[in-house]
């Protein structure tokens, strides 16, 4: 019979763990790693019901992750045999394990550290999309375990890791290609990120030319700032969504729903239904009104963020589904780059108008918002 103490779940299931303890709210108090000593021989077969067991035991849905085509990812040792079948996937540890680190999970099953599964899924994903995962366990949101691009994503919820945290164990691990790609990828991210848009964004603006983005690092995501005279601003401090370290220049994400205008749509149609409705009519007010006062915070946060000296442009979700809305919108931002520093950003604004370059940008776009691990 297979031990809690015999699995290590690593790679896209080690992930997958993390965004289901994260989208329930059911993460370890303090996620502390530990050395990874050896990789238990998984001689026996795993079945569903001792997968199952083990995952409800670490307060994660089995159900969320034992479906379909998906496979537990899971390492065990050269002496054994490397499990597979419907429900695992076996990979092989090597026998040197200096620097690989593990959670442990309640129940006594354990899993890679996030440095580790890091490292694991840079065998099998692309920079871009290794980037935009750094980015997510370093912020305030968390996709979906299974669904990860349609599914409901979890927002408002503290970081996982800190950047500091992965790259403390990344550069623990053996050099290699992938540990050095994932290195790569963490150095990169942008910590604080609010939503999986927003993540996506900033992986956009800090991917090197050659490698589907557009090269303005580094950015800060979601800081503060603070009015030196806020007599003469409408609240005392503000939060742009992204902010560039070259120019005070920064950037504002706004939604679909950014306005809740299909609240709008649905609360008129309940007025319609119903139009001797008292209360439906005063939902419909109060719908109109709440987004009225959105609408003049967000102009007042402009004008407040431009007294405190920054310069901000809006992105909406229309920019990101065209890469030549969004190229176009780069080329503003560059051009205000440049005139606050003096400078030409030539190789920027040549990538941008290399067609080749914008081919592969329009890959890795397309592959972050619909095609994510």
């Amino acid at each position: 019979m297979i031990r809690a103490m015999d699995i290590i779940f690593s790679h896209a299931t080690a992930l997958a763990i993390i965004r289901s303890w994260r989208s329930s709210g059911e993460v370890p108090t303090c996620p502390q790693t530990h050395p990874l000593p050896s990789v238990p021989s998984l001689t026996e077969k795993v079945t569903v019901d001792a997968l199952s067991e083990l995952l409800a035991a670490a307060s994660v849905r089995p159900e969320a992750l034992i479906r379909g085509e998906h496979r537990l990812d899971v390492l065990c040792s050269r002496e054994g045999t490397r499990p597979h079948g419907r429900y695992v996937c076996g990979h092989v540890a090597p026998h040197d394990l200096k620097g690989y680190r593990q959670l442990w999970m309640k129940g006594g099953s354990r899993m890679s550290s996030v440095g580790l599964t890091l490292s694991q899924l840079a065998t099998s994903l692309p920079l871009c999309e290794l980037l935009d995962v750094a980015n997510e366990l370093e912020g305030g949101y968390s996709r979906d375990p299974v669904r990860p691009v349609l599914g409901a994503a979890r927002f408002d919820i503290s970081p996982f890791i800190s950047k500091d945290e992965v790259l403390w164990e990344l550069f623990r691990l053996p050099r290699g290609r992938t540990t050095e790609r994932a290195r790569t990828a963490v150095a990169l991210s942008c910590p604080n990120a609010w939503s999986p848009r927003e993540g996506i964004l900033a992986t956009m603006l800090v991917l090197p030319c050659h490698e589907g983005g557009y090269d303005l690092g580094p950015i800060t995501l979601n800081q503060r700032l603070t009015a030196d005279s806020p007599a003469i601003t409408s609240l005392r401090s503000r939060v742009p969504d992204i902010s560039f370290h070259q120019a005070p220049i920064g950037l504002n994400y706004d939604g679909r729903e950014h306005l809740a205008l299909s609240l709008l749509e649905r609360t008129a149609m309940e007025v319609g239904l119903h139009p001797g409705d008292g209360s439906a009519f005063q939902e419909l007010r109060s719908v109109r009104g709440a987004i009225r006062r959105k609408y003049v915070d967000d102009r007042r946060r402009d004008r407040d963020l431009a007294t405190m000296g920054l310069e901000t442009m809006v992105v909406t979700s229309e920019d990101m589904d065209d890469i030549r809305s969004l190229d176009l919108l780069m080329l503003q931002v560059i051009a205000r780059i440049e005139h606050h520093v003096g400078i030409h950003l030539w190789e920027q604004r040549t990538c941008i108008d290399d067609p080749r370059c914008t081919a592969r940008r329009q890959e890795v776009l397309a592959h972050l918002l619909d095609n994510h691990t």
